[in-house]
């Protein structure tokens, strides 16, 4: 349930750094970052810190780890500054956080340095609170370190601590005390040190990719005053998914949060980008951008229950509101949670949905790929074999013949991209051009393509597939019961049924190879005629790969289960219907199931 971006990328280019002489090198990003260097994507030098422990044991694995213990990190610095500001209700915040959706699902979604920021973050707004500066610029540095975007959040911040020094100094009528505290000169330093290490980042990046421009191009409208003209129509682009993504962010706390605006204003940093675009990930909860957001949604929630605590109308009307306020966010929060949950089956993400003989297959194949070849594979294999240098997603050029190709039909990255476009697209073609690749191994969907290779497959299990009236769609007729069927259930067509189409479907991908397509019908009378016309097509049904037509007198007694055999051969896994594609109305004719049954490769 991993891919390529961002898990894979991130192995690649650790294990490129530590075993192959190369800064961070990783493949997925060539199409715009061709110089393979991560850091012509993202100024992270954080992870200099992350390499020796990813040296303990190199594997995707580590870096999961080091992101759930990030992101469970974050319960320190909260509950020490809940502590501070609302004491014995200090255990009930970390509740919230663990229990809070956006947090839940930044740990979910592969690797991604966002998941690094709540806790730096926090600790940075904590020694800051308790004027301990020294350990505040160590924790601000590493937050700065994470990603280019960081130093917007902490200049952001910075100006909000400006402006409360201010604040509190006008209302003391000394302004000229504001500017001598140690306070006042940290936040300028913070905000001079936050634009410094943001033209930085772009410089870096643009040092390491000269070929594109350092800002995401989902923000290139923002930046090019000639299209600032789009920007009412991008605000009011899938406005409700963005409006959605508010309530989610702040409705688990009860919008309380809000209480603490001035402590939220750093979040809008990010939330108002997000606004900006039509990217959706950016405003979607599930995705690793709210790493961004939650330690200032937090603050302000802490900020606001404080707030609360110490106002004497509120504290006047109600002894026991604080209370109330934190059970009313237990509660709602959880809800939230199960909402989340259910809505963005976040259930798949952790337990999958494959079949787990399935995945030891793909195990087993990727096991036969020699550790110091080239490999072209989808985006969900690519993580399980990016301990290399030379794995790609996509094509790097057009000459490109990689050593091995990996592909899967039944995960889910065969058909959808990236990369664009997709593999049901790509390899047919790459296959046409590149005449040179034999099939290594395959299994149940899972072909391992070798260069030059000619010989039999090393690893060969056939893919069989029994096809009923749960999988196909039925034209005219009807489904009735048959205890006699393999599923007790059949499609029937009937003498008073017009002629036509009898079943079509199952529009399902099928590996290379030669089949043979068993049909299990029965009639109620024997007619010398022809009753149904059979075939296997592909193309939306415009190629016909078999057909045969079936005369009534090929069954031997009536109300009898025989058997219609037709074979065909596809070389690339192609999308097939397999069909009764015309029934005559002279005898009832029943199917009981279809068997797909690969006897060569």
């Amino acid at each position: 349930m991993s891919t390529a971006l961002d898990l894979g990328i991130f192995n690649q280019a650790f294990w490129t750094t530590l075993f192959e002489g190369q800064f961070f090198y990783e493949t997925p990003d060539f199409w715009f970052n061709p110089k393979g260097c991560f850091f012509g994507v993202h100024f992270s030098p954080i992870l200099f810190l992350l390499l020796p422990i990813y040296a303990l044991y190199p594997h995707p694995e580590t870096l999961l780890v080091i992101q759930a213990f990030f992101i469970s990190l974050t319960i320190i610095p909260l509950y020490f500054l809940a502590k501070i500001k609302i004491r014995k209700y200090s255990l009930v915040v970390l509740f919230l956080y663990v229990v809070y959706a956006p947090a839940i699902f930044l740990a979910l979604f592969d690797f991604h340095l966002e998941a690094l920021i709540p806790a730096l973050l926090l600790f940075t707004i904590y020694f800051y609170e308790k004027k301990e500066f020294q350990k505040y610029f160590i924790f601000l540095l590493l937050s700065l370190s994470v990603i280019e975007f960081v130093p917007i959040l902490t200049a952001t911040y910075a100006l909000y601590n400006l402006l409360r020094e201010f604040a509190s100094a006008f209302k003391a009528k000394n302004l000229k005390k504001v500017v001598k505290q140690k306070s006042f000169i940290v936040s300028v330093l913070t905000l001079f040190l936050s634009v410094f290490w943001l033209f930085l980042s772009l410089f870096i990046k643009s040092v390491c990719n000269p070929y594109a421009h350092p800002l995401p191009s989902s923000f290139a409208h923002i930046t090019n005053p000639r299209q600032w003209y789009l920007i009412p129509e991008y605000l009011r682009t899938k406005l409700d998914e963005k409006l959605l993504y508010i309530i989610e962010l702040l409705g688990p706390l009860v919008f309380l949060p809000i209480l603490g605006l001035p402590e939220l204003f750093p979040a809008f940093a990010w939330i108002i980008l997000a606004y900006l675009t039509d990217y959706v990930p950016y405003f979607q909860i599930t995705y690793q951008y709210n790493g961004f957001v939650i330690p200032f949604i937090f603050y302000a929630f802490i900020k606001g229950l404080e707030r609360i605590s110490l106002d004497k109308v509120l504290r006047k009307m109600n002894k026991n509101i604080l209370k109330k306020a934190l059970l009313l966010s237990v509660v709602v929060s959880m809800l939230f949670s199960s909402y989340a949950w259910t809505k963005y089956k976040a259930d798949k993400r952790i337990f999958g949905h494959y079949d787990p003989q399935h995945l030891k297959l793909l195990q087993s194949i990727i096991a036969l790929i020699p550790p110091d070849v080239s490999i072209l594979t989808q985006n969900d294999i690519f993580p399980h074999v990016s301990n290399r240098k030379n794995v790609f997603l996509s094509s790097p050029n057009e000459t490109f013949e990689p050593d091995f190709i990996l592909i899967d039909i039944k995960l889910e990255f065969y058909k959808s991209p990236p990369p664009y476009p997709p593999y049901i697209i790509f390899l047919p073609n790459f296959l046409r051009k590149h005449r040179n690749y034999g099939i290594y191994a395959e299994a149940d969907g899972i072909v391992l393509y070798k260069l030059n290779w000619t010989g039999s497959p090393v690893f060969y299990e056939p893919y069989v597939r029994i096809l009923t009236y749960k999988e196909l769609k039925l034209g005219t007729g009807h489904t009735a019961y048959d205890k006699s069927s393999y599923s007790k259930r059949i499609l029937v067509h009937t003498k008073h049924d017009a002629t036509g189409v009898f079943w079509f479907g199952p529009y399902e991908l099928f590996p290379p190879g030669t089949y043979e397509v068993i049909f299990r019908l029965k009639v109620s009378e024997i007619v010398n005629e022809t009753i149904l016309i059979l075939d296997v097509a592909t193309n939306l049904g415009s190629k016909i790969l078999a057909q045969v037509a079936v005369n009534g007198t090929q069954f031997q007694q009536p109300n009898q289960w025989e058997n219609v055999t037709l074979t065909f051969t596809i070389n690339v896994p192609l999308e097939l219907e397999i069909r009764g594609i015309w029934a005559s109305n002279i005898t009832n004719i029943y199917l009981d199931y279809i068997l797909v049954k690969q006897i060569a490769v």
